[in-house]
């Protein structure tokens, strides 16, 4: 049996509290400016979620231990979390910003 064709089993993914506290924050700004656009982003989120917890490797690894990192698609977010022996957690939800050079 080739590697690749072996699915892993899914992992629960858990947010932290400061984690969907700025989840929340970002959702109810969104929402208040365009309701259907703050859908579009839950959809997006929640489609990483999915792939998160079937391919947990698939973030970056950041020069924490056992953190990584992952954009969440058209949203200009990422996902900071930690893969654990039996969850996923998700420690942060950022903005992404771009520095300008002065």
């Amino acid at each position: 049996m080739c590697a690749a064709s072996v699915k892993q089993a899914n992992r629960t993914v858990r947010w932290s509290a400061a984690a969907q506290r700025a989840l929340d924050q970002t959702m109810a700004h969104i929402n208040a400016q365009d309701y259907s656009t703050g859908l579009l982003v839950l959809q997006r989120v929640s489609k990483v979620i999915d792939l998160l917890s079937t391919q947990p490797d698939i973030g970056t690894p950041t020069y924490l231990p056992a953190l990584r990192r992952y954009p969440v698609p058209k949203t200009g977010h990422t996902i900071e979390y930690r893969v654990t022996a039996n969850d996923i957690v998700i420690v942060r939800w950022v903005r992404n910003v771009r520095i300008r050079k002065t």
